[in-house]
């Protein structure tokens, strides 16, 4: 032996030991296969849950907007499984003079989604961006097209999407 200590590898492979550099490189490789694989899985994940929330945004958005003077109880109520505790107050007090000046003034809306686009935060939290033309009816008085952007906020909570948060412009 030429003054150099034989490690247990080198003893039971009988070669030379591994050059420092190359446990380096094996080591860098590793480490840049595990952030590839992790970027990958999470950026699925991702996608999933945009294509997911947007489904489930769009339809939402479209009942938001849509109401019957003579049913609007029941057309509000998609929020009691639909929505966060939090926004089923918030729309719950909205809906209260909505729902009387529906019903003083005869009126029905129909809502319907002409455009949407959902960006993932995590994979349980989306946000949706929706263009949505309503058009609104008032006994008397004919029809009127608005044309509404909805974002709504989405969240991902024992297997279902639901509304967090609406902002209307």
């Amino acid at each position: 032996m030429s003054g150099r200590v034989r490690t247990a590898v080198d003893r039971v492979s009988g070669g030379d030991a591994v050059p420092a550099w190359a446990t380096v490189v094996v080591g860098v490789l590793l480490l840049a296969l595990v952030a590839v694989t992790w970027a990958w899985r999470h950026a699925g994940a991702d996608e999933r849950a945009e294509r997911d929330a947007l489904a489930v945004a769009r339809q939402r958005a479209a009942q938001i907007t849509t109401y019957d003077h003579t049913t609007f109880e029941r057309d509000v109520r998609w929020a009691r499984s639909g929505a966060t505790a939090s926004f089923r107050r918030e729309y719950a007090q909205a809906n209260a003079a909505i729902g009387a000046a529906a019903k003083r003034l005869r009126a029905s809306a129909t809502g319907r989604v002409t455009g949407a686009a959902a960006t993932a935060k995590d994979p349980d939290h989306v946000t949706v961006l929706l263009f949505v033309d309503q058009t609104l009816t008032r006994t008397g008085r004919g029809q009127q097209v608005q044309e509404n952007r909805v974002r709504i906020d989405m969240v991902h909570r024992d297997g279902r999407w639901l509304v967090d948060d609406v902002r209307l412009s």
